[in-house]
């Protein structure tokens, strides 16, 4: 699947280009912070940020050091490999939930998981 996803649209460019093409294809977005007390915009607090354009694809690969961090529900993990395969198993609801965030209000959005190799 991972593959087919990606087979026509992929393309190798020069490191000297890179950051170029990066920087030109980032969507730049603005935000107002909300007034928690007043729910309106809050006196000074507009801001922009950067964004990944939709259809982004992207690679990475999860390196997992200490099972003892990981608790689901805490319960502690002792083996590393039950580390993976719990993450690998929460890469579904990515694509409905979103992930990660700056601080509390911005997720880096949601994401849909073509290939995970357990």
């Amino acid at each position: 699947m991972f593959k087919k996803a990606i087979q026509n649209r992929i393309g190798v460019v020069s490191d000297s280009l890179l950051s170029q093409i990066i920087n030109d294809n980032l969507e730049v977005r603005t935000s107002v912070a909300i007034d928690p007390n007043t729910a309106t915009a809050a006196e000074g607090s507009i801001f922009s940020y950067e964004a990944l354009p939709k259809g982004t694809i992207l690679l990475w690969n999860m390196t997992c050091k200490n099972a003892l961090l990981f608790k689901p529900n805490n319960v502690n993990i002792l083996d590393i490999n039950n580390v993976y395969h719990t993450v690998i198993k929460a890469h579904p609801y990515f694509e409905f939930l979103g992930i990660g965030g700056l601080g509390r209000h911005h997720s880096i959005d949601r994401m849909k998981t073509l290939n995970s190799v357990a």
